[in-house]
């Protein structure tokens, strides 16, 4: 699987196996066509690029007199720099190849993911939420907008306006009430999956974010700067003895990055 950035209008694919006669390429996204050619190596369309999301690709091609196909998944993301961004931050950066620059954002992008349970890009379709007997559906995922929910808890809860009154419309899906007497919630059933159609991620990434990786791609560069982040404590010069703080060995290690990526932890626990 390859990634390739959101917006991206000039990425290409091909079938990396030798001696083949492409003859069609089908491009899918859940499932629905977005766009197919018959050029190897072909332009991925703006219709898989515009949003987030892993998408397939389908290759029909001739080896001989025999027809084959084959399918791949690939995946387009947000990145949290660019290589534009990388070298106005820090100078040193400029020696980087583009490929290197990719690389690297890579590297940090999945390291501030893991650390705040989330992605910071955005696409639009539908997700699954499974009930848990409440009021309310909590999802993994930040939520922009859904249709026929009122979005709470920082993006990541939903309540039905079928029978709660948010304050200013009323949404009616059964008997009429007056919500002077008290919002009527329905409880969502326990393990019963919801389809949401909506937007989900961020319009585009936050600067906090985009701080915090460019900071992070710094201290892979710089090892002055890394010891001066690096949750240390004290150093034994006799002996060279390093004492660290706990906290260097979760999150990302770096104090001034975990505290920018502080807000957008994403708390996730289990009750058993």
């Amino acid at each position: 699987m390859s990634e390739i950035y959101r917006d991206a209008t000039d990425a290409e694919l091909n079938l990396n196996i030798n001696g083949t006669t492409v003859t069609g390429v089908e491009f899918t996204r859940g499932g629905v066509l977005l766009g197919n050619t018959s050029a190897a190596p072909a332009l991925v369309p703006y219709a898989v690029t515009n949003s987030d999301g892993p998408f397939r690709v389908k290759w029909t091609f001739a080896i001989g007199a025999t027809t084959y196909i084959r399918e791949e998944e690939h995946d387009v993301v947000t990145p949290l720099f660019t290589a534009n961004e990388l070298k106005a931050f820090n100078s040193n950066f400029e020696t980087l190849t583009d490929p290197k620059v990719v690389e690297l954002e890579a590297l940090v992008r999945k390291i501030i993911e893991s650390a705040t349970g989330q992605r910071f890009g955005y696409r639009k379709g539908t997700a699954t939420i499974y009930g848990t007997g409440n009021a309310s559906l909590r999802s993994t995922e930040r939520i922009i907008s859904a249709d026929g929910f009122r979005i709470t808890g920082n993006g990541f809860t939903l309540k039905s306006l079928g029978y709660a009154w948010n304050g200013d419309t009323i949404g009616v899906a059964g008997p009429i009430y007056d919500p002077r007497y008290g919002p009527r919630n329905d409880r969502f059933s326990t393990d019963a999956p919801y389809v949401i159609n909506g937007e989900f991620g961020w319009l585009s990434v936050p600067n906090d974010i985009k701080q915090a990786a460019l900071l992070l791609a710094e201290e892979f560069s710089c090892k002055e700067a890394a010891w001066r982040d690096r949750y240390l404590i004290a150093i034994s010069a006799a002996d060279w003895r390093f004492q660290f703080d706990p906290r260097a060995f979760a999150g990302t290690g770096s104090v001034t990055v975990d505290k920018l990526l502080e807000p957008y932890a994403v708390v996730s626990m289990a009750i058993i």
